[in-house]
């Protein structure tokens, strides 16, 4: 499984986890943009969602 696929799955559980909104508002249009063990960087579509995240999900 490469890490998009990954990344593919999170979001998906994370969908039913989190209210619509926020989901839409945070997660919906992200993808991977690199991933080094179990750590993902996840870029995000615009500067205002740009701040310091980190998210353990394992």
């Amino acid at each position: 499984m490469n890490q998009d696929q990954i990344w593919s799955q999170v979001q998906e559980e994370l969908r039913f986890q989190l209210a619509k909104r926020t989901y839409d508002m945070w997660l919906k249009n992200t993808s991977v943009v690199s991933a080094d063990g179990g750590t993902f960087r996840i870029g995000v579509p615009s500067r205002q969602l740009r701040a310091p995240k980190s998210t353990s999900i394992l």
